[in-house]
């Protein structure tokens, strides 16, 4: 039988999976864990020694986002009806 593992991204020592596998995705890093290792991906980061509670970092707004808030921003030039339209679609857009 295969002893549990876990497995992290090599570059910022995220868990990605765990489980009775071998391997998960090629260039993971794998490492034996406990029975009752239960931890949730992604949210936990190894700092060489534990497990460590890790928060993802917000993704950077894209183009649309970053033109939107540029036109919202303008306010004394733009029709206010249309700069509804641009809130509204705003609120929709990462």
């Amino acid at each position: 039988m295969t002893e549990k593992r876990s497995f992290r991204d090599p570059t910022t020592g995220v868990l990605k999976a765990w489980g009775f596998v071998i391997q998960n995705v090629p260039g993971d890093l794998a490492q034996p864990e406990s029975e009752d290792f239960a931890l949730e991906p992604g949210k936990w980061r190894w700092n060489g020694t534990a497990w460590v509670p890790f928060t993802a970092p917000p993704p950077p707004s894209s183009a649309l986002a970053q033109a939107l808030d540029a036109a919202i921003g303008a306010t004394p030039s733009i029709d206010p009806r249309i700069k509804a339209v641009f809130v509204e679609w705003r609120k929709q857009v990462v």
